[in-house]
């Protein structure tokens, strides 16, 4: 009888699911047999970030020195990998071109920016990046600390397409050989005139002015996956604030309340920034 009992024992134990230490074990082994499938969203970190068009040096100093042809090979590198990025957009988005995705980036900063004045962490959420998601959070926390109750802003007089420029472009691929999983970036600087103002809880102006318009320049960086899902748009990645003359510190993502500030006027365009913005143009008019 105990023989008999301890089979009983043994075939009842056998029936049950296996139970190891880790409690997860179960989930794994749905994993694996393909029930969730992980999601890769973003790259979540700005590829080779824009660092501004560099120091433009003396024709002499520019083809006989070596800090001249290696600031020369620098710049056609850089040039080279922003064809790709546009020649692969090209590939594998049906209708890309410049003024499409001028229109689009025009609208996702926009949106971005009202969403952030507002302070609409849902929305801003699906309109930006992880990373610059967590930024943004933390701009919106700290207005709210600081006694701003509400924001108010308005672009008042939006940019030509043709007087946005892309400056910049970067394509990053967890498999090389299959352009499904890679993402792209171009950085695109955007002129316009905003309206800015921020209200106490007694509804005090306490920053800005809803009335005097500033001229602004920004320059930020749209992401997209080159995935062929109709769910895929562009999204903001990230801000950047070019140097200044007398800085060689590009601050990357700056907390910012609400769209930066910048004079267009500060922002200066290098004729070696300008030959490298034509000759993406010119790339994305040929690939």
């Amino acid at each position: 009888m105990a023989e008999k009992a301890g089979a009983t024992a043994k075939k009842d134990k056998a029936d049950q699911p296996a139970v190891s230490g880790n409690r997860q074990a179960g989930p794994v082994s749905h994993m694996r047999g393909g029930m969730i499938k992980a999601v890769f969203i973003s790259p979540n970190v700005l590829m080779e970030p824009y660092m501004g068009p560099g120091v433009r040096l003396p024709f002499l100093q520019s083809w006989f020195t070596l800090a001249g042809w290696r600031a020369r090979k620098e710049r056609t590198m850089s040039n080279i990998k922003s064809m790709y990025a546009i020649a692969k957009l090209k590939k594998n988005i049906k209708g890309f071109g410049l003024r499409v995705f001028k229109e689009e980036a025009l609208q996702v900063y926009k949106e971005t920016c009202q969403l952030l004045a507002e302070g609409d962490q849902s929305r801003l959420r699906q309109a930006t990046t992880p990373a610059l998601f967590g930024n943004m959070k933390r701009e919106i926390k700290a207005r709210q600390d600081g006694g701003w109750k509400s924001v108010r802003w308005s672009m008042v007089k939006p940019p030509k397409l043709g007087h946005m420029d892309i400056l910049h472009g970067r394509i990053m691929a967890q498999n090389p050989k299959d352009d499904k999983s890679a993402w792209v970036q171009l950085t695109v600087q955007i002129p316009s005139e905003q309206t800015f103002a921020a209200y106490n809880g007694k509804k005090t102006l306490v920053a800005g002015d809803p009335d005097k318009p500033i001229k602004v320049v920004d320059t930020w960086v749209f992401e997209r996956a080159l995935k062929k899902d109709p769910s895929t748009r562009w999204r903001c990645a990230g801000r950047i604030t070019l140097p200044s003359p007398t800085s060689s510190k590009t601050e990357v993502g700056k907390s910012s309340d609400g769209p930066s500030k910048q004079p267009a006027a500060a922002v200066r365009q290098e004729p070696v920034q300008q030959r490298s913005k034509q000759r993406i143009q010119a790339a994305t008019a040929v690939v």
